[in-house]
């Protein structure tokens, strides 16, 4: 996004996208949130976990991709931060995908494509094997 990181606690940032969604804002909120369910490949790009998971969405949902590892996901009455604490967007990316499409908010997609992105070295082999838990 080109802004630098900021140090918000997530509990603070998910309470104010509630005050948004909820207060005299909430006409400007659902604006954004239409036009990232319109417009997904706009928001984060080509094959990136944001737009493949508004893509695959099985309800409409808004996701961002942020520094720092970071993924807030939200389905206008549920909102999720995802955070690898060593700022890793692989771990990130795997870890929201799995358990958005656990928890059936997406469809298996996403998962598949990052799975097969960060198992395989360039030989074509399975290098690891993932679990999130």
């Amino acid at each position: 996004c080109g802004l630098p990181a900021i140090n918000l606690k997530i509990t603070n940032f998910l309470n104010s996208i509630y005050f948004m969604q909820k207060s005299r804002s909430a006409e400007s909120w659902n604006k954004v949130f239409k036009a990232y369910r319109t417009y997904p490949e706009i928001i984060g790009g080509e094959n990136r976990t944001d737009t493949n998971i508004i893509i695959n969405s099985k309800r409409k949902l808004l996701a961002k991709s942020g520094a720092e590892g970071v993924l807030f996901v939200t389905d206008n009455n549920e909102s999720y931060v995802f955070n690898c604490t060593d700022g890793s967007k692989r771990g990130v990316d795997l870890a929201a995908s799995h358990f958005l499409y656990s928890n059936d908010w997406i469809d298996i997609k996403p998962f598949q494509y990052l799975e097969n992105i960060y198992t395989s070295n360039r030989q074509n082999t399975r290098a690891v094997e993932i679990e999130v838990v």
